[in-house]
């Protein structure tokens, strides 16, 4: 069949030839002579002499033509045989094209050839959206364990964020699952198109991230004996056990989260939190600002944003449903402004929306519409005000404010200096006057370790993350000299250091508890992250003067449990710890007395086995014993240290390069920012990073 021949016309009708289209255009008779006529030849314009293609009639012999006919049918069984979609002649005109069947379904995905129809719209592209829907089969564990999955993410931030809609959700592993349950009875067409009329890309994008981020707080994996599915057709070599908790949901929920989305819905919204969140475990900082960004612009171009007049309905149902969208708008969209501030202030990037460009009612503002559901607004409404604070005050210390719009203004690094200070003690003065004391508070008398919940100590760490962030770059000004004979106001200083200090402390007490009643988040961001930020401020008070050096050495046993437990930010955090041990140990009246190996279980017994329903009768805050806004504060006394003092200037340098640098972690990028401006790192510590 390869070998036939282009069947020989017994007769041609029309022109032998036709006249090239410079030709043409000049109205001169034409040669026909090809690649180049004589008149295009003659002008040098050989590559000019372009002739038009045209049809012409012709007369073949009937078994030519049906020989062609069998070419055709041979090749379009051939490309059955290797299972690829194709549209044969009589296909092409029937708009209504067929799903691909079961085995193009389970073939890999190199094997499709989608041509045109991957750049149709999602509704009508059926390859990609039955492709998905068949990974979706094989990926969906046991309802039990989904259920088990979906318990974990609802009890840990239902009460805290709007990230869950618990009966939606349950509604929807209903509809999923009974499905499932039909699979084998109905046709696998048949079948796969109730599914996908049932439940859209998204709603099983909310489903399966909610899978990932489950097992991820559980810091287990999905092919682990716990979590059977219901089709398993993997081969032995990919029933290995996963090293990332959840990827293979996560990969699936990215896979199915469509950007191009008209009608934006609350699960629309949520999923991009929930992939943010689950992505900000792995260090995935670009990701995580873009997922954040699509839920602020998507809850900015629903209006959720703007107070907005409800609409006159004369029935008691229409207004009640109403004012349950409008408590489910406010909740989410407090609940985004929250997250994501708090994200990109941490990494320095500017935020996406600011507190002063909204005016929808806060959470608990003109009242309160209950949905059974056990959702705190009231600790949504201190997270807000404490948020708005965390961007003003980063901003404020951290971002480009030097610049202004004179041409002639100063930027010395003694101005700098100056101005940095200026503003650090007044962001200080203000987070206390305007925040701690008015709201915080009624909650310096509440349990960080109450059993259903982390919402107090999430509020406390959050506050505490803040305290550090704003004193931090005056510990600059104790380990350089120079600056330090420039400062006029050393008390104010002091007590700064000393605000710092103590919230560094508290952090480190309070995540211990939460290691020691298991309501650590192992594989979390944020624990590792605010553990990393005290343990690095105590640290550098500790080199100026001696600290609680036990509470040192537990924060870095905890800090390398997290790592030994697969924790990417506590691993990175580690490697920044033995750097800060090589530095100190390599000067001479320096060194670094912490065991960077040590095992938190020579310092804390856990109370509360993983998993366990035990009562936790034991009452803690990190305000106890601790003077408060209204008291005095031991300064610590960090100028007239003699560890300083007896320092070579070389030692000194060095320790202040060292300095300098922890303090660019914390930040995008690892962008220096602190006392003297940016960039002020020796080239001693940059080799060594």
């Amino acid at each position: 069949m390869a070998g036939i021949e282009k069947p020989k016309p017994l007769k041609v009708f029309g022109r032998t030839h036709y006249a090239c289209t410079r030709c043409k255009l000049s109205k001169i008779r034409c040669s026909g002579e090809k690649p180049a006529c004589a008149n295009c030849k003659s002008v040098n314009k050989e590559n000019a002499c372009v002739y038009p293609n045209r049809d012409r009639k012709i007369v073949i012999m009937e078994s030519d033509l049906n020989k062609l006919h069998d070419r055709v049918g041979y090749l379009e069984s051939l490309v059955k045989s290797n299972n690829l979609p194709f549209q044969s002649q009589s296909e092409s005109n029937n708009t209504n094209t067929a799903p691909p069947s079961n085995e193009v379904l389970n073939k890999p995905s190199q094997s499709y050839n989608f041509n045109q129809n991957y750049l149709l719209p999602d509704i009508e592209n059926d390859y990609l959206q039955f492709k998905l829907l068949a990974l979706c089969c094989h990926r969906l564990p046991e309802k039990e364990y989904a259920l088990c999955l979906i318990n974990k993410v609802y009890n840990t931030y239902s009460s805290e964020f709007y990230l869950i809609e618990l009966s939606g959700i349950l509604n929807l592993i209903e509809d999923i699952y009974t499905i499932f349950d039909l699979r084998d009875k109905i046709e696998e067409k048949k079948w796969l198109s109730m599914l996908s009329e049932k439940n859209s890309s998204v709603s099983l994008c909310y489903l399966f991230i909610i899978f990932a981020f489950g097992e991820q707080l559980l810091n287990v994996s999905s092919t682990s004996p716990n979590s059977p599915r219901l089709i398993d057709n993997t081969s032995n070599a990919t029933k290995s056990k996963q090293k990332i908790p959840g990827i293979d949901y996560y990969l699936l929920a990215a896979q199915l989260f469509r950007l191009t989305q008209e009608e934006i819905t609350y699960q629309f919204i949520q999923s991009a939190l929930l992939l943010a969140l689950y992505s900000a475990n792995l260090n995935r900082y670009n990701t995580v600002y873009n997922y954040f960004g699509v839920a602020v612009r998507s809850a900015v171009a629903n209006g959720f944003h703007r107070q907005r007049e409800s609409p006159a309905f004369e029935d008691e149902y229409s207004k009640l449903l109403q004012k349950i969208n409008d408590e489910k708008a406010k909740r989410l969209w407090w609940s985004i402004f929250v997250i994501d501030t708090v994200w990109a202030s941490k990494m320095n990037m500017p935020v996406h929306i600011e507190y002063t460009d909204t005016d929808v009612d806060l959470p608990i503002e003109n009242g309160v519409v209950d949905l059974g559901d056990g959702f705190n607004s009231e600790i949504l409404e201190v997270n807000v005000h404490l948020t708005k604070y965390i961007a003003k005050f980063i901003k404020i210390i951290y971002g480009p404010n030097i610049r202004t719009f004179s041409i002639n203004y100063i930027n010395t690094d003694q101005f700098n200096q100056k101005l940095l200070i200026k503003n650090i003690l007044q962001c200080l003065d203000d987070l206390i006057d305007s925040f701690e004391v008015p709201v915080l508070s009624p909650y310096k008398s509440y349990n960080v370790i109450e059993p259903h919940d982390r919402n107090i100590g999430n509020l406390f760490l959050r506050f505490h993350q803040l305290m550090i962030i704003i004193t931090k770059p005056l510990l600059s000004l104790v380990f350089n000299a120079n600056s330090a004979i420039l400062i006029e106001n050393k008390q104010e200083i002091e007590l700064a250091n000393a605000r710092g200090l103590q919230a560094a402390t508290s952090t480190i007490e309070i995540i211990l508890k939460f290691y020691e009643f298991d309501k650590l988040f192992v594989l979390g961001f944020w624990d590792s992250q605010h553990l990393f930020a005290a343990l690095s401020f105590c640290i550098m008070v500790h080199c100026a003067k001696a600290t609680n050096e036990e509470l040192i050495q537990k924060a870095i046993a905890l800090l390398g449990f997290m790592s030994k437990n697969n924790n990417i930010n506590a691993q990175n955090c580690m490697k920044k710890l033995y750097l800060i041990s090589q530095v100190l140990n390599g000067i001479p009246e320096m060194s670094f007395p912490y065991d960077l190996n040590a095992d938190i279980t020579e310092f804390i017994t856990k109370k509360v086995d993983p998993g366990s329903n035990q009562v936790i009768d034991e009452v803690f805050n990190p305000f106890m014993d601790k003077p408060q806004p209204s008291e005095s504060i031991t300064p610590v006394g960090l100028f007239e240290n003699s560890r300083i003092s007896v320092l070579s200037n070389e030692s000194r340098n060095l320790l202040s390069s060292l300095i300098n640098t922890i303090q660019s972690w914390d930040n995008f990028k690892g962008l220096p920012i602190h006392i003297y401006g940016t960039a002020r790192t020796s080239n001693t510590i940059k080799n060594l990073v």
